[in-house]
């Protein structure tokens, strides 16, 4: 009799220990869950990002900036209108 008794004891807390891991382990495996959630926005908002950051560097973007802030494509050129003197002319006694 005393040993169905103690049987009987650890049976109760085999069952209650069972019954505390299984909810331990549902309670995991939904911030499991949770957390794969969160992983898969952070690599959907990183692809968003980085094709925006593709988008905003591509040559005809900047180059509607660079326009809008006042640059040109084509800058104007200066001439002088005399040439400028040489330091070696061709007058020199040295060259000859």
């Amino acid at each position: 009799m005393k040993i169905n008794k103690v049987l009987i004891i650890i049976a109760i807390i085999l069952a209650g220990l069972q019954v505390f891991v299984s909810n331990k382990y549902n309670t995991n495996s939904s911030n499991i869950a949770k957390l794969e959630v969160q992983i898969k926005d952070a690599r959907d908002e990183n692809e968003r990002l980085e094709t925006k950051i593709a988008s905003e560097s591509s040559i005809m973007i900047i180059n509607s900036k660079a326009e809008s802030m006042g640059f040109s494509v084509h800058p104007p050129f200066y001439y002088l209108g005399q040439p400028l003197p040489v330091a070696l002319s061709n007058s020199s006694p040295n060259l000859k």
